[in-house]
């Protein structure tokens, strides 16, 4: 933003308070808020004309401006845990613990703490694989718990429909109680 576009955006609300800053206010606004996009200010005057009914002052900015840093936040936290459950739905994460797992985070950015994520019971998958089983190539190779043989199954999962082989078992998760995967 520059300085003159700041100046703009406050005389909008001069003309609709009936009243002008002060060069010195001026100059304590452009140091408070010279480093966000004209955008962002303009949408802070917006928010002020909506929600006051006397002159803001700067403190009434920064609130304004908290508010919607605040707002922005949640609904990027929101994506996040959208995308968290989208990749993997077994274990969907709830709203509380996406909230401790975020606060922890902004607490380790702000006080410089190491973050220790080993003590949240959700983690993301790898991604370069849409099926865990089979990694995405269709085959599940299970060890039979009493017998020494290995066994060829197809997987569930798109990877393993496509190949449809007819001499080929298709793998379930009773199986588990038998197999396990090599």
């Amino acid at each position: 933003m520059i300085f003159i576009d700041m100046q703009n955006e406050l005389e909008r609300i001069s003309i609709v308070f009936g009243k002008k800053y002060h060069d010195e206010i001026v100059k304590l606004f452009w140091k408070e808020f010279n480093h966000i996009s004209i955008g962002r200010f303009k949408a802070l005057v917006d928010s002020i004309l909506y929600q006051s009914r006397y002159y803001p002052t700067i403190s009434d900015f920064i609130k304004a401006n908290t508010e919607l840093r605040f707002k922005e936040y949640e609904v990027e936290k929101k994506k996040v845990v959208d995308e968290i459950n989208a990749i993997w739905p077994q274990k969907a994460v709830s709203q509380d613990k996406a909230n401790e797992f975020f606060t922890a985070l902004r607490k380790s950015l702000t006080t410089g703490v190491p973050f220790d994520g080993d003590k949240f019971d959700f983690a993301l998958p790898n991604p370069a694989y849409n099926c865990k089983r089979c990694k995405d190539t269709g085959d599940i190779y299970a060890k039979h718990k009493v017998k020494t043989y290995t066994y060829l199954f197809a997987c569930r999962c798109e990877s393993g429909i496509k190949k449809q082989s007819t001499d080929v078992d298709r793998w379930n998760d009773k199986l588990f109680q038998h197999y396990d995967i090599v």
